[in-house]
């Protein structure tokens, strides 16, 4: 897990007290929106596939920054890139019930809008048996869509559910990309497990010449 500290940029008193502000500010909103939490839920991903993602963003409701891990296999973007920041577009995919869409998006409707088949989130890595769907439990899938002409929006279905103006193309995704380990020339990152393979592999190999 890291620790974020602020220094000062020089030795004067002004900008001691500045680093000082600074970092009790960094401090607070680390333990207010649990951000150990956030890297420990990332980290599982990190470890197990060798990526993972945590999504900054400000919440207009609640007027607070927020902080959410992200799976690597709900984050979309261009094939043929060395870096996410390379492409043309992103995505990122969650899927809400219901009640979630209809009080998050109020002009959705809901009514045209078809859900997803439960096999697609019935097969999810992170599938357990007490989230299973079940009667009218239905869900929707949700994309949230960024691209270098600026436009930024949120879709369900088939339909723009909100438009954000507040996008500057010339900055990176607002999605924050961690690999355990990089290969030059791709994107993708390896996990710690992934070099346990060989050694696996070889293990078995004499385990049955025995």
């Amino acid at each position: 897990i890291p620790h974020i500290g602020v220094r000062p940029a020089s030795s004067t008193t002004e900008e001691l007290m500045r680093a000082k502000i600074c970092g009790a500010l960094v401090q607070f909103i680390w333990e207010k929106e649990r951000l150990v939490d956030v890297f420990t839920r990332s980290n599982e991903w990190l470890t197990v596939t060798g990526n993972s993602f945590i999504h900054p963003f400000y919440d207009p409701d609640k007027e607070e920054i927020r902080f959410e891990a992200v799976s690597p296999y709900d984050v979309l973007w261009q094939q043929g890139v060395d870096d996410i920041n390379d492409s043309e577009w992103l995505i990122r995919r969650s899927y809400m019930f219901k009640g979630a869409v209809m009080r998050a998006y109020p002009k959705a409707e809901i009514d045209r809008i078809s859900p997803v088949h439960d096999d697609v989130y019935r097969n999810r890595a992170n599938f357990t048996y007490s989230n299973s769907p079940a009667g009218d439990e239905e869900q929707y899938e949700v994309l949230e869509y960024w691209d270098r002409s600026g436009k930024h929006c949120i879709v369900v279905g088939s339909q723009v559910v909100w438009e954000g103006e507040d996008w500057d193309p010339r900055q990176h995704f607002p999605l924050v990309h961690m690999k355990f380990n990089s290969l030059p020339g791709r994107a993708h990152g390896i996990s710690a497990l992934s070099q346990t393979v060989q050694v696996q592999r070889e293990y078995n190999a004499q385990r049955s010449a025995i």
